[in-house]
């Protein structure tokens, strides 16, 4: 702790974290969608939303129950609008966001790389009897957060997040009073800062980390990791907050409670989900497709506001016959009276109807429907068109080869992660990993992946079969071992068979 302050590991913000916070926020707005997404304000704000006269519209109130009319009133100014202010009832801005309906790119393609990737559940070759610790392991793959995720489920989510974020950071911890250790999962937004160096071995090493646990309305809550020590720390938003439990010890500004870093390293892996831009930031899709999204969501907002402003059309009339009316309306049926022409046929009536043009709309869709194939292409998702384009299978093999290749990036990325954080658990029970364990996630996404594998473990039969009975020697301890792994490594693969058959029956 001699090096780095607390105020060092959580006033200051990561360079890295302060370049791509609003791009992580993007994207998760993006993904979420719905009162988040309106909550961004992702609209852009034109001076026709504030300087545009009012018009009434119908209100009703929190029971549905009819109140009359009120004035829509303008926004204060564009900057405003663009930030959000004073954007809720009462102005055209705040309608707008009400009203523009937004489709969630991000959450599709999300979920198609989730479905396919989980089609196929992960195997896992977990044994610990000679250890003791099969108990804890059973109880850990049933709840491995503390929240009731199983460790598929709880991968799922790592899985999820890491395509929206291009990276989380899970953490392996062992809570006061836990006979066995849980893994929780961080967002980017929420770790504000962290260091790396690399040792005298040439090694990258996490020197901190410094991971927001909770915002509330007095505190900031951190967890701050170094390799020697923990700290939980509440900083107060304000000179009135005082923090009332019992432990934490109170010194510059902060509340504290620290402690022993049992294990001489950093507890907290980085997931990233294919590729590291650089240490502590991951590449994703995401970053453009929800940028796609926001632009087929703003042009979705101007066909909104065309339609509003232009497809009804306004009733012009000359002084004399407004006149002559009490009332003037541009409704189907409604009676003008005018003034009779003299014989000459001079006089009479001055009114006409007139509206924008509505070809601007025409020009947008098709701006939209080009966004959108665009953004299949990034997403390397094929749509409709690609298949009545193709002239064969072939193109849409092809297509397809992409998207498989993409998805077994990111099943390595996560069977590596899920090792690494296999390896703090036993850490953390102060137990060796056992030899034969292993993670597999499925990597074979194509049509024949199935009857791929059963040929696989055929010949992985045949090869055991034939070295037992030609090859083998029971008093050669060697020749055990090669028959030993033989046996593992069939019966892992007729295990991966068994799972890839339930789950494609069960769906």
């Amino acid at each position: 702790m001699a090096k780095y302050t607390i105020k060092d590991m959580i006033s200051d913000q990561h360079p890295l974290y302060q370049r791509y916070n609003d791009s992580w926020k993007l994207n998760y707005d993006a993904y979420i969608g719905g009162v988040e997404w309106r909550k961004g304000t992702y609209l852009k704000a034109h001076g026709s939303d504030f300087q545009t006269p009012s018009e009434e519209i119908t209100a009703y109130d929190e029971n549905g129950n009819y109140k009359g009319y009120t004035k829509l009133q303008p926004s204060p100014s564009s900057q405003a609008a663009d930030q959000g202010v004073n954007m809720g009832e009462g102005t055209f801005y705040g309608e707008k966001l009400r009203s523009t309906p937004l489709f969630p790119y991000v959450r599709l393609y999300t979920s198609e790389y989730n479905a396919i990737l989980f089609n196929i559940l992960p195997t896992r070759e977990i044994v610990a009897d000679t250890q003791g610790l099969q108990p804890h392991l059973n109880m850990f793959l049933g709840d491995v957060d503390g929240e009731g995720n199983s460790i598929n489920e709880f991968m799922s989510q790592v899985d999820v997040l890491s395509t929206v974020y291009g990276i989380v950071w899970v953490e392996c911890y062992l809570p006061a009073g836990f006979h066995h250790p849980l893994w929780k999962l961080h967002k980017p937004t929420d770790v504000k800062n962290w260091k790396y160096s690399y040792d005298t071995d040439g090694r990258l090493k996490l020197e901190y980390i410094s991971m927001l646990l909770q915002d509330n309305e007095d505190f900031y809550v951190y967890k701050i990791w170094t390799n020697e020590n923990y700290y939980i720390v509440w900083e107060p938003k304000s000179e009135d907050a005082h923090l009332h439990i019992s432990g934490p010890v109170y010194k510059d500004g902060y509340y504290v409670i620290e402690g022993e870093n049992e294990l001489g390293y950093i507890p907290v892996k980085p997931i990233y989900q294919s590729m590291k831009v650089d240490d502590g930031v991951g590449h994703t899709p995401i970053f453009d497709i929800a940028q796609c999204q926001k632009a087929v969501y703003n042009y979705t907002s101007e066909i909104y506001s065309g339609i509003t402003y232009g497809a009804h059309p306004v009733n012009i009339v000359d002084e004399k016959t407004k006149s002559m009316n009490d009332s003037i309306s541009a409704e189907p049926g409604s009676l003008i009276t005018v003034e009779s022409p003299d014989i000459a046929g001079n006089g009479g009536y001055v009114f006409d109807f007139k509206a924008p043009s509505m070809e601007s709309i025409t020009k947008i869709e098709e701006y939209i429907n080009g966004i959108i194939e665009k953004m299949n292409t990034v997403a390397m998702i094929r749509s409709e068109d690609l298949i009545k384009a193709s002239r064969s299978g072939a193109q849409i093999e092809q297509y397809d080869s992409k998207l498989e290749a993409f998805i077994r990036k990111k099943a390595t990325s996560l069977e590596n992660a899920e090792f690494k954080l296999w390896n703090i658990w036993f850490d953390w029970m102060d137990a060796q990993i056992p030899e034969d364990f292993s993670v597999s996630y499925q990597k074979d996404y194509g049509k024949k992946s199935l009857e791929t594998g059963i040929a696989t473990a055929k010949g992985m039969m045949e090869l055991y079969e034939n070295f037992i009975a030609n090859y083998a020697d029971d008093s050669n301890d060697e020749d055990a071992v090669i028959a030993a792994d033989l046996k593992v490594a069939l019966k892992s693969r007729l295990l991966y068979l068994f799972n890839s058959s339930s789950t494609k029956n069960s769906q």
